[in-house]
């Protein structure tokens, strides 16, 4: 491996984390000149989160001998021309998204998009799908309603529902 290509090989597993990075520590700077302290919880922790990760890896990119992840999707991409079908879906679930957290609101949306998703989309079975997307509204419950004591969107049908 000659030099310009080792440095194209780091350059290539070194930028996202560091962007991500610059981006997490710019979310933060911003969230902290809110003038209220509780508006900036939130953005707060995501930051620090996402700059933790960042830096993870990071880390991880720097460590000589670690091999890249092996390229694995379970969508079957075709030789040839754009798979328009695939992306349409993907598209379509996108905007659907969307309309359920302002039907339905964030608690909602969420486990659903990630149920048909990953049900749809993924390939991963009725199970697998169900669990994940129970799993989420617990860890969103969990984070926002019980650590934070934020008021979620609980979108407009959630007077009717």
């Amino acid at each position: 491996m000659n030099i310009k290509s080792k440095l194209h090989w780091d350059a290539k597993r070194l930028a996202p984390p560091a962007i991500l990075g610059g981006l997490a520590i710019f979310y933060m700077v911003i969230a902290s000149g809110f003038s209220d302290d509780g508006s900036a919880q939130a953005p707060m922790l995501y930051g620090g989160a996402l700059l933790g990760l960042s830096v993870l890896v990071f880390l991880l990119a720097l460590v000589p001998g670690l091999k890249p992840a092996p390229k694995f999707t379970r969508i079957k991409h075709p030789a040839g021309p754009f798979p328009w079908k695939t992306s349409l879906q993907i598209f379509g679930l996108i905007v659907a998204f969307i309309a359920l957290i302002f039907l339905l609101g964030f608690y909602l949306a969420i486990p659903l998009f990630l149920l048909v998703f990953l049900r749809l989309i993924s390939g991963v079975s009725w199970l697998g799908a169900v669990i994940c997307a129970a799993v989420s509204y617990g860890f969103i419950w969990a984070i926002f309603s019980y650590f934070l004591h934020l008021e979620v969107f609980t979108g407009y049908l959630s007077g009717f529902v």
